[in-house]
């Protein structure tokens, strides 16, 4: 996968050396005996916000795209053991690297400088939460040689989320906050979506849209998620009924948003569409049941993920549904 990621961040790279090299590099209180420690450090802070950002690499992971910056990008110059780290725009996710170079350097061709054979060992973690890590990459670099290992474990931590109600809003437009309430652009009082990810089938949350004509009530529904762990992966997603299946929703985009900030999260340019289709109930799905989990191929975490209606089951004054289940 990486060696797909060299060919085309080629022109990328490019605009990301004139982007480094226009910006001045702002020294820390804490770096103020070590310009080389913080150097490298706003380096890689500057790089992967330049390139998360843009749409091109949308379906390489968090994780690849700084494997890449490490090894291929960055001037990694130093004489004694030290660690940087650097917090990204994904709120809790941290990226740590932990560098000795003793006499040597990195250079952007992920070799030794001048030829020299110093042993130089490179760890690089990414982890969403203190508590736990969902992946962990070391490169290990001899001379010209780097072995890269990956470790993907599973989150002992359950994850609590928050979800925000919408309504008038389309797949890549503007989002419309809805407040609870019985007309129109609200959801029923003690049916919010978070009701979505309390286990129990037996709840619900029921969005009026517009409340009118019955046949488009519902429509364009739906909310926008974030979790406790910060930024994650979704590669597929099931629903389940409420009491009356004829409210089910019968098709659903799915958008993911690595903004953080819940104003920006209401601008439709900040969201990348990664499904649009059915929601995977059966013809004869019964009430207060499982449909069948739908997939997408995306592989990359996002901060948040905007979930909306597109399509009901029948002619009727609300969509329902009681359960979101993800893998």
């Amino acid at each position: 996968m990486l060696s797909m990621l060299n060919c085309s961040l080629l022109a990328v790279f490019v605009l990301v050396v004139l982007v480094i090299e226009a910006k001045p590099v702002r020294e820390s209180s804490s770096a103020s005996n070590d310009k080389q420690a913080i150097k490298p450090n706003q380096q890689l802070y500057e790089i992967y916000k330049f390139m998360r950002a843009d749409p091109r690499l949308a379906d390489f992971s968090n994780k690849e795209l700084i494997v890449f910056i490490h090894q291929n990008l960055l001037d990694d110059i130093g004489d004694a053991p030290r660690t940087e780290q650097v917090t990204d725009d994904l709120r809790t996710t941290s990226v740590t690297t932990t560098d000795s170079n003793i006499d040597d350097t990195i250079s952007p061709t992920n070799g030794p400088f001048g030829g020299t054979t110093a042993d130089t060992l490179s760890m690089l973690t990414l982890v969403t939460d203190s508590s736990s890590s969902h992946a962990t990459t070391t490169i290990q670099e001899t001379g010209t040689s780097t072995t890269t290992t990956t470790t993907d474990t599973t989150s002992s931590v359950k994850p609590t989320y928050n979800a925000v109600a919408i309504w008038n809003t389309v797949a890549g437009g503007n989002s419309t906050l809805a407040s609870e309430g019985t007309g129109s652009g609200c959801y029923q009082p003690g049916h919010g979506p978070l009701q979505l990810f309390d286990g129990d089938t037996s709840t619900s949350y029921r969005a009026y849209g517009s409340l009118s004509p019955k046949n488009k009530a519902g429509l364009n529904t739906g909310f926008y998620l974030t979790s406790s762990l910060g930024a994650f992966k979704i590669s597929a997603v099931r629903f389940a009924t409420a009491s009356d299946h004829m409210y089910s929703p019968r098709t659903i985009t799915i958008e993911g948003s690595n903004e953080t900030t819940a104003t920006i999260l209401q601008v439709g340019t900040a969201w990348m569409l990664l499904y649009n289709g059915a929601t995977g109930f059966s013809d004869d799905q019964g009430e207060n049941t499982l449909g069948s989990y739908v997939t997408f191929n995306k592989t990359n975490m996002f901060f948040a993920y905007r979930f909306l209606v597109t399509s009901k089951r029948g002619t009727s004054d609300s969509v329902e549904y009681s359960e979101v289940e993800f893998q």
